[in-house]
């Protein structure tokens, strides 16, 4: 299985992506963007989906802690916004998908493909 980080606190939203998560990926949950790096330290995944919002540092900063890893540069991102206006934010910090929330779990999978396969 191809390993995907989700970073999220809101543990609804990391249940439906579980579910919804496309078969050959697994997925490693993180409630912010600390304990994903911790996680990243251990396998580079093949895409990270990371909430805008979430815990203290956010997505963004972890999307600009990605863009200086060598390792990590490389790994496509999905950011989940909270609104159109972030847009900008989240494809300046790195991200090269975003979606703004609410969005379904089968469109987060698709995209999950598409950015694996990119």
């Amino acid at each position: 299985d191809r390993p995907v980080v989700v970073v999220t606190d809101e543990a609804r939203l990391g249940a439906e992506i579980s579910d919804g998560m496309p078969a050959g990926f697994s997925m490693h949950l993180a409630e912010d963007a600390r304990a994903a790096s911790r996680l990243m330290r251990s396998f580079t995944p093949a895409v990270v989906v990371v909430d805008i919002r979430t815990g203290s540092a956010g997505g963004v900063a972890l999307a600009h802690d990605m863009s200086q890893d060598r390792r990590l540069a490389n790994v496509p991102i999905l950011m989940l916004l909270e609104r159109p206006q972030d847009e900008w934010l989240a494809k300046t910090a790195g991200a090269r998908a975003t979606r703004t929330r609410p969005v379904s779990a089968e469109v987060i999978a698709r995209d999950i493909r598409e950015l694996a396969s990119s």
